[in-house]
């Protein structure tokens, strides 16, 4: 039951081969989804693309059956919080429009090698860090995309 036709073990997981012959685990296939134009898109390894930014900590892409991926992000805020002291920004950080252009930027930057599907085109800022104590990561470090979609769907929802 667990081996496809071809004789491979079959996981659930989606992965690549790279050239020196190693097996990369890039996400879970019930996590992959398709975008309104008919593009599937795994989330985690863009998910994992972007926190590669100093001012974002978390986030996750969503996008099903829609016409673009939305993202929450989760700010890296004593990263944010220092460049916007530097910049002479001052406020709510998360409605901050520097600071909008900020992510922005960085989706552009550290996303940079994403196909344009793949990218966020719109996003929504956030302060609370997705931990284990809210619920909103497993044991083992994991997203509950369901618990982050009870909590935050209405403001993806927003952002189309």
């Amino acid at each position: 039951e667990v081996l496809e036709g071809d004789g491979t073990f079959h996981t659930g997981d989606l992965g690549r081969v790279d050239e020196d012959g190693f097996l990369w685990i890039l996400g879970r296939v019930k996590e992959q989804y398709k975008l309104e134009n008919g593009k599937y898109v795994v989330p985690a390894p863009i998910e994992e693309q972007l926190a590669l930014s100093p001012y974002i900590l978390q986030c996750m892409i969503e996008g099903t059956n829609k016409p673009f991926n939305a993202a929450l992000i989760v700010l890296d805020m004593a990263s944010v919080e220092e460049w916007a002291k530097n910049n002479g920004v001052t406020g709510d950080l998360t409605e901050s429009e520097e600071v909008q252009k900020l992510i922005k930027g960085e989706i552009e930057r550290v996303g940079s090698g994403l196909k344009s599907y793949e990218k966020p085109r719109a996003f929504k800022l956030l302060t609370e860090e997705w931990t284990t104590d809210n619920g909103i990561l497993t044991p083992k470090m994991s997203l509950k995309r369901r618990v982050v979609m009870e909590r935050y769907g209405q403001h993806l929802e927003d952002l189309y």
